[in-house]
Order: C-alpha cells, then structure tokens, then sequence
C-alpha cells in the first residue's frame, strides 16, 4: 500500500514539474529567437559599406559603395589612425568637407586590426562570426554588451554612417537601410536578451 501510495506522488510530481520544465525552456527559446531576428536587423547596418570600410581587413581602409582601396596609398598604420607623415585626420577633418568631398567626423581613423569584420580583404564573415567578434571584449575594443551599447549610441564615427555628405563629384553618399534610431532599438533589445547569436546553445 505504501509503495503505491509513492508511485502516485511520484506520477503526480511528474505532471507539475515535465510541463514547468518545457515551459522553461521554450521561454529560453523565445528570448533566443527574438535576440537573433534583433541581431539580423542590426546586422543589416554592420553590412553596409558606410561601416565596413573602416572595418575592412588588411593594410589599407576602403573607399566608396564598391569598396575599392583608398586612394593616395593611405595605409591603416598604427592602430588604424594611418602612418606617420600620412595620418587620417590629416585630410579628415571633424566634418564633412563641401568643397572637396573628403568625409569627417570627430577623431577619423580605421578600426584596429583587431576589430575587423572581415577573414580577409573582401569577405565578410559569417553571421554568427560577426555576432560573436561584435560581442566579444577582446575584439570589440574592450566593451561588454552595455559599453558596447553606449558605443554604438553616441561615438561619432558611427553616428557618421547616416550623415556621410557628398562624394568630389557631389553625390550624395549612401546610408544604411534602417535610421540610427531603428538600429539602436534592435541593439539595445539584442543586449538586453544577452547579445544571443545565430546557432548558439540555449543559455
């Protein structure tokens, strides 16, 4: 009698705590799926060559919506900032210039080798590579997800991307196809899921 009376606490426990368990997990699930459609909508704006071109890797930056290599023999040097003799805010200045077309913004200089997008010259990485690298302190310039956020919110160079002026010929440059508003309401909501990537185990 007392056996069965354990086997039927023990068949009753299992109804309250398999289905609390799932519920858990597919919470966890939900959270990750939400983070990743985030991260894809961010990913969008990383992508365009506002930004990847001063994340490029190799010697030298790139130039313009087909990414060629800058002009001039400009090479990324020390730290991105370009070589001694021929540093970036030598010719970019704090603002866009009008009259010739050279872009600017406060502090103008390549990413470190260290923060670059790319395996190499041309090839972006994978979706959850980029993910990763943009969530990692070691590769992100030291900045956990909140740092990272406040970043992405208020450094110059990035704000840039959606005001980049006139190209020499008086072209307006391109811009990401979502407003820097959009893009950090879908950085601040891939934070605070804990910057999930694609493909990564459940957390």
């Amino acid at each position: 009698m007392r056996r069965s009376r354990q086997m039927l606490v023990c068949l009753w426990l299992t109804t309250i705590i398999i289905p609390s368990s799932f519920s858990a997990a597919e919470h966890v699930s939900k959270e990750a799926a939400v983070a990743q459609q985030a991260w894809h909508e961010m990913e969008k704006v990383l992508l365009h060559p506002r930004c990847l071109n001063c994340h490029a890797a190799g010697e030298a930056p790139t130039q313009a919506d087909d990414r060629h290599t800058h002009q001039f023999r400009v090479l990324n040097g020390h730290e991105g900032k370009g070589n001694s003799g021929n540093l970036c805010i030598a010719c970019h200045q704090s603002t866009n210039q009008l009259g010739s077309g050279v872009p600017g913004a406060s502090h103008w200089q390549h990413a470190p080798a260290s923060m670059t997008w790319e395996s190499e010259p041309g090839k972006v990485f994978k979706s959850k590579d980029l993910c990763q690298i943009l969530r990692d302190p070691k590769k992100n310039g030291g900045r956990d997800l909140p740092a990272l956020i406040e970043h992405l919110r208020t450094e110059p160079l990035v704000l840039w991307a959606w005001t980049p002026g006139k190209n020499a010929k008086g072209e307006a440059r391109s811009t990401p196809v979502i407003s820097h508003e959009e893009f950090m309401r879908y950085s601040v909501l891939w934070a605070e899921k804990g910057g999930i990537c694609p493909n990564d185990a459940l957390r």
